[in-house]
């Protein structure tokens, strides 16, 4: 029998899931998390941060684009990108094959940000599994890799109650 077709073994690890995706949303809006955010770049908020990680990972793209990528509307991004092209985070482009639109990418500035961002992450990740295995972080990340697709394919279906 898999966990799938035995519901208490599904319910607990749904609960297990759930508790740690509430656990590390937590700690990604406390008040220290955004402070260090803050002492790293002053004049950016996580949402900035999260578009400059998106740009540097899938490269200078259009701002629908960027949208889409992120999730929100288009409304959401365009001023996220003003900001970040104003501060020298990002520069805005001629799209290649339309002169007319316009593709954003990552400054020296941008990168550098997410460099470092990046390297606080590696510092904080390596502090907390201190005492796991290499094969136990590897593992972590790549349930963690897959769990986060999974989720991004459910977008696209409705989801209602488990089926009896």
């Amino acid at each position: 029998m898999t966990d799938v077709e035995d519901p208490d073994a599904l319910r607990r690890a749904s609960r297990a899931v759930q508790h740690g995706v509430i656990e590390i949303a937590r700690w990604a809006t406390r008040k220290t998390t955004l402070e260090r955010l803050r002492s790293l770049v002053p004049d950016l908020v996580i949402t900035d941060l999260w578009l400059l990680l998106a740009l540097d990972e899938h490269g200078a793209m259009r701002p629908g684009e960027l949208a889409v990528r992120q999730h929100v509307d288009r409304s959401t991004v365009t001023p996220q990108v003003r900001r970040l092209v104003r501060a020298g985070y990002a520069v805005r482009r001629p799209a290649p094959d339309d002169r007319r639109a316009a593709l954003i990418g990552l400054t020296d500035k941008g990168r550098a940000v997410v460099d470092h961002s990046r390297l606080l992450a590696d510092h904080a990740v390596a502090l907390a599994t201190a005492d796991w295995t290499a094969e136990e972080r590897a593992a972590l990340g790549e349930l963690l890799c897959r769990f986060t697709q999974a989720i991004e394919e459910l977008d696209a279906i409705p989801i209602g109650p488990a089926p009896d």
